[in-house]
């Protein structure tokens, strides 16, 4: 036992009074005989053994009431410091402090945030001299907001004051890992982890593992204590819009658009008529209603036609509710202002074909021929990175052999987002493609190619045809009744066979067995290929009306496809690379270039990056990485140039208002190791930490003792006094 106010001790003393009054009492007086008296001496010696008893029942009374009062003053606890009479060891705290979107809502007592602050800065209060403080926040992770423990809680105080809610999503379970390696570091004997957060399960706890690992169980010492503040145990309703997707990859200015926008609804009750807008380069372009069941997701779908080319802002907006940071979601398209096609073929006598069906593919676009569309013919020996880097699309057609060096030019432009159209011929040479070609883009190898046509036992034809795929998109209509258009076939005599389909896509197949237009995706680009030459010697494919406008929409959809491939970011998150397009004109530019980056507040940063190859993605996908820190659109220019805008959303996991019960919260920090205690939002924080540190307190024990005795006392006094 310890004694939190010892110096009361020193009133002990004063239980010697009663022993001194009693002792006075006691003092022996002169005995003077009386004849009159004489009668007295008959008194029981019993009735007199009565009145001692009573006089030492009383001093023993009056001398317990003292000390009863005394040590209920100096407040007794049942456990002690290792340092003796209520002295103070030096302690480490540790403040992990939830300050999540979900903290800017609020209940009876306040903004949980407020809250929040609150607590902390009552327990900074509650340090001592020689005791450290160490501060993360769950938006500076994965670094610790303080991670050195510091003996200026003045510091800490600062900052707690200057907190506002955070955009970057991290669970308290992360942050209890990081605590555990900060207070390794830590020599004071006495740790404390004060644990602060309005109890979303989400933000909580990790939801992909139910049990911790054996290792984690040891992360903390048993001297290591845990107190688990938890602000709120209500759940909260919620809707929040969680993805949108463009519907058709085919980008044009002046040809309408569709998105597909994604919707949830968190909560536990129905959601009717919300609105729903779609905004356009900050013009609210179209507005829905959508209704939703509990914990169900609805689609909605805008169409949009882009008005000219380059990169559009485009946002998704819900309705307001109670958390207002979800209803918005941030993501851009680029519509490009022309395609350059670099056309490779050996068979002059198939390229006619082909350019007819690059005409009219020009003369679809909104601009004029020469504007919209550039064609570039090279010969098989003249690919290389070269000559290629700034095409939009390769088209191969018929080339009788290719080396692998020229295939290794491909795949890196296939990389940056360039796609392929591939259409075989009778002079292809099987075995130096298997060897050089279809290897590097993981295709399966060709057999011989079929010299013999189906002439004499028939053509074949399609069997059946993917119309989900965008290539389909907007150009044939279903007839009245029917689902999927009807589309002619061409008389196929003769096409290509693989070893194997596995790793390809089917678009159309036929009859054999076979696909007659696949796809393989490669990098950010993709890989269409026919079974058929362009020419008339393998099918009547190229004099049928379907020809142009599938040729046409293969080369809208594979030029599309790096764009389509522009995938919004995540505050908080890794943001790949690949998601970042700089469009290929501004790749033209060499050298170091200083650009400047704009936040969704306006602020501006300034570097440099390489656009000569992935260098300049690299440096800005690590700058939003690191930097990002609220939803929005983050745009770099090159003097009056846009090079890229991408955008930022909030992570989805801090949408959902699920809350964590309390002895859940207690069993998760438990499986790290130490003692965790759970302080309920009304309790007195001083108290239970004292309590923790030293152990129950006894005092209201002893001062009920006390009343008791004196009870007791006052009854037998009184009976003594009537006697």
């Amino acid at each position: 036992m310890t004694f939190l106010n010892p110096f009361v001790l020193f009133g002990l003393a004063a239980a010697a009074i009663p022993i001194l009054l009693h002792l006075l009492n006691k003092r022996k007086l002169r005995t003077v005989e009386f004849s009159s008296l004489t009668f007295l001496k008959e008194l029981q010696k019993s009735t007199m053994r009565k009145i001692t008893l009573r006089q030492w029942l009383l001093l023993l009374l009056r001398t317990l009431f003292v000390i009863l009062v005394v040590l209920a003053f100096s407040r007794p606890v049942l456990r002690g410091s290792l340092a003796g009479f209520g002295s103070h060891a030096k302690t480490t705290v540790a403040l992990i402090v939830d300050d999540s979107y979900s903290m800017s809502l609020q209940n009876q007592q306040g903004v949980y945030v407020k809250q929040a602050r609150a607590a902390a800065l009552h327990v900074l209060d509650m340090m001592k001299d020689g005791d450290d403080v160490i501060l993360v926040k769950l938006s500076d992770m994965p670094a610790a907001t303080i991670g050195e423990p510091t003996h200026d809680p003045g510091r800490v105080r600062t900052m707690l004051q200057d907190m506002t809610v955070g955009s970057n999503h991290r669970t308290i379970e992360d942050a209890i890992r990081l605590t555990s390696r900060l207070l390794a570091q830590s020599k004071n004997f006495n740790k404390e982890v004060y644990i602060i957060t309005d109890g979303q399960r989400s933000t909580f706890a990790n939801g992909e593992r139910k049990n911790a690992p054996e290792s984690f169980r040891t992360m903390f010492d048993a001297q290591t204590k845990f107190f688990v503040i938890p602000l709120n145990e209500s759940p909260f309703e919620n809707c929040a819009v969680v993805g949108a997707a463009v519907a058709s990859s085919l980008l044009q200015a002046g040809k309408p658009v569709t998105i597909e926008a994604s919707v949830k609804n968190f909560g536990s009750s129905a959601v009717s008529n919300r609105l729903t807008s779609f905004i356009l380069n900050g013009n609210r372009i179209m507005q829905k209603t959508v209704s939703i069941v509990p914990g169900g997701s609805a689609s909605i779908d805008f169409t949009f036609t882009p008005s000219g080319p380059g990169f559009q802002h485009c946002s998704i907006e819900l309705e307001d509710d109670v958390l207002e940071a979800d209803n918005h979601y941030y993501f851009t398209l680029f519509v490009p202002d022309h395609i350059s096609i670099a056309l490779i073929a050996d068979d002059e006598s198939q390229t006619p074909y082909v350019r007819a069906a690059l005409s009219a593919l020009a003369a679809a676009g909104v601009s004029s021929a020469a504007s919209f569309l550039s064609v570039q013919e090279l010969p098989p020996s003249r690919i290389s990175s070269a000559a290629i880097g700034e095409s939009d699309v390769i088209l191969l057609s018929g080339v009788k052999d290719i080396t692998r060096s020229s295939s290794q030019s491909i795949a890196q432009a296939m990389q940056r987002g360039t796609g392929v159209l591939f259409f075989p011929g009778s002079a292809m040479d099987a075995a130096r493609w298997n060897a050089d070609f279809f290897p590097i883009f993981d295709l399966p190898s060709l057999l011989a190619l079929p010299h013999a046509s189906h002439a004499d036992s028939g053509s074949i034809s399609f069997d059946k045809i993917d119309f989900d795929h965008p290539v389909f998109k907007g150009i044939f209509d279903p007839q009245p009744g029917k689902k999927n258009p009807q589309i002619e076939s061409p008389k196929i005599l003769r096409q290509v066979q693989f070893v194997s389909l596995l790793p390809l896509r089917p678009i159309i197949t036929t009859g054999g067995g076979n696909y007659f237009l696949w796809e393989k995706k490669y990098g950010r680009g993709s890989m269409l290929g026919f079974g058929v030459s362009p020419g008339a010697d393998w099918s009547d494919f190229a004099v049928k009306p379907i020809f142009i406008p599938i040729l046409s929409q293969s080369i809208l959809y594979l030029a599309s496809m790096e764009n389509a491939n522009m995938l919004p970011g995540v505050v908080g998150e890794q943001v790949d690379a690949r998601t970042i397009l700089i469009p290929r004109s501004a790749r033209a530019l060499h050298g170091s270039l200083p650009v400047q980056l704009v936040d969704p507040q306006g602020t501006q940063s300034k570097f440099s990056v390489s656009l000569l190859d992935a260098r300049g993605t690299a440096v800005l996908a690590a700058w939003l990485s690191a930097n990002a820190s609220s939803p929005g659109f983050y745009t770099v220019t090159q003097g009056r140039d846009t090079l890229t805008v991408i955008g930022m959303n909030m992570h989805g996991a801090e949408s959902d208002g699920t809350s964590i019960a309390s002895q859940e919260m207690l069993a998760v920090v438990r499986q790290y190791g130490g003692t965790a205690t759970l302080l309920p939002p009304n309790a007195s924080i001083e108290t239970a930490v004292l309590q923790s540190r030293f152990g129950v307190e006894l005092w209201k024990y002893f001062l009920y003792f006390a009343l008791v005795i004196g009870l007791i006392e006052m009854l037998v006094a009184r009976e003594s006094h009537e006697q």
